[in-house]
């Protein structure tokens, strides 16, 4: 009798195991198939960003005098002179053999349609570069909280995260949230108000998304 028992318990067990083992497949197989049909997104979390407002100055060339040994002074002749001034930082580029040769100056002097940058020698100034330009920068600010200019889907809207509870555990969605935009570059937008401190945002999507959408966060 006792050995009935046993047998029947183990079978008991055995069956169960092999029921647990087929509902974790069905529905290791169900998230999969769920998932690959979610929208996959790319997301982001808002951070500080440094926004530059500049100038480019064209026709440089070295010139002798009204300069020290300890730095050498390039005389700008074309490009948008007008918000240059005095002390502003230059970052100027010449070309030797196909390649890209970069200093830090600042501007020195501004007379009759004409800039002066003057370049320390410790910045390592090629001398015999030919064809200078100058990038000045005219303003740099930090902004709080920017994010990339790709998340905005209108001027004044973008998609948040939102997770939630779902079948298979944590779920998360889009949510279209409005914004007030401040400077903004080619790369970055700076966000003056509507997103929390630790709100995500949503960047990129592989197909169309509403809000409410369920999606899949890559990365």
């Amino acid at each position: 009798m006792d050995t009935n028992v046993s047998i029947r318990k183990k079978r008991i067990r055995s069956i169960t195991q092999v029921v647990l083992v087929i509902l974790l497949v069905c529905t290791f197989f169900s998230k999969t198939i769920y998932s690959f049909n979610l929208p996959k997104v790319t997301v982001y979390r808002p951070s500080p960003s440094i926004f530059r407002e500049t100038t480019t100055l064209t026709s440089g060339t070295l010139v002798d005098g009204d300069t020290d040994e300890d730095e050498s002074m390039l005389l700008f002749t074309g490009g948008n002179m007008e918000a240059v001034r005095v002390g502003q930082t230059s970052t100027v580029i010449g070309i030797k053999e196909n390649r890209y040769i970069k200093s830090v100056g600042a501007v020195s002097k501004k007379r009759e349609g004409r800039v002066w940058i003057s370049i320390p020698k410790s910045s390592s100034f090629d001398e015999t570069v030919q064809g200078f330009i100058a990038e000045v920068t005219l303003l740099e600010l930090t902004a709080e909280q920017a994010v990339p200019s790709s998340a905005l889907v209108s001027s004044d809207q973008l998609y948040v995260i939102r997770e939630s509870r779902g079948l298979f555990g944590p779920e998360y969605s889009v949510v279209l949230r409005r914004v007030l935009k401040g400077r903004s570059d080619e790369l970055n937008t700076e966000i003056v108000e509507g997103l929390e401190y630790d709100d995500i945002v949503v960047t990129g999507w592989s197909k169309a998304i509403e809000s409410g959408t369920v999606v899949e966060i890559q990365g």
